[in-house]
């Protein structure tokens, strides 16, 4: 099982992709949009040269080849432009979709380790994903309640969480199913999960 500090290492790991990865998403719909602006400018080329050829239907067979020709070029390069802005549109899904991916599964191993997971990469290979519930935002709402699920279903994939307390004082209430995700926490919510995990309690 990882230990703390290394499941800190590794979400900084995973906030560091994802700034790189929203950075790509930013580059490539700046080119999407100036492929959009090319693609219209294309079209728009077509148009006009559609539009003299209509007015040149008097002219000599020569001249009507010409038009024709240069109507058929605006046409070839507005469709190489619209493809290529297709697909500047599917790169940068797949980058967001990866981005997301990796703050999934950043708050899933939190919630996992939380939960007292032995092996937290097992719990998440285990896990069934078609029932991840996700914000407005593409953000996991539901991690918290996934893993305790997944721990009643199968109890040994995690440990007994440890009790440091030595005073015969109440214990706090329990934390909510639904804990929220790592990305949302601020820096003073985030060290008092992770010393809920030191301490063995759920996060």
């Amino acid at each position: 099982m990882p230990t703390v500090e290394e499941l800190e290492a590794e979400l900084a790991v995973v906030r560091a992709e994802n700034t790189r990865l929203t950075g790509e998403t930013k580059s490539a719909q700046t080119r999407i949009h100036e492929l959009n602006q090319e693609s219209m400018g294309h079209r728009q080329a077509a148009k006009t040269a559609k539009d003299e050829l209509d007015g040149l239907k008097t002219s000599t067979a020569a001249t009507l080849a010409e038009k024709e020709q240069a109507r058929s070029a605006a046409e070839a390069a507005a469709k190489a432009a619209e493809d290529a802005r297709l697909a500047a549109e599917t790169a940068a899904q797949g980058v967001t979709t990866a981005a997301q991916e990796r703050a999934i599964n950043a708050d899933l191993k939190i919630a996992a380790a939380g939960a007292g997971a032995i092996d937290t990469a097992e719990v998440l290979t285990l896990l069934d994903r078609s029932k991840i519930e996700l914000d407005d935002k593409g953000e996991i709402k539901n991690a918290a309640a996934l893993i305790e699920e997944m721990k009643k279903a199968k109890a040994h994939l995690f440990g007994a969480t440890t009790k440091t307390t030595t005073s015969k004082s109440a214990a706090p209430p329990p934390a909510p199913n639904d804990a929220k995700p790592a990305t949302k926490m601020t820096d003073e919510e985030w060290r008092a999960a992770r010393a809920a995990i030191r301490q063995g309690k759920k996060i």
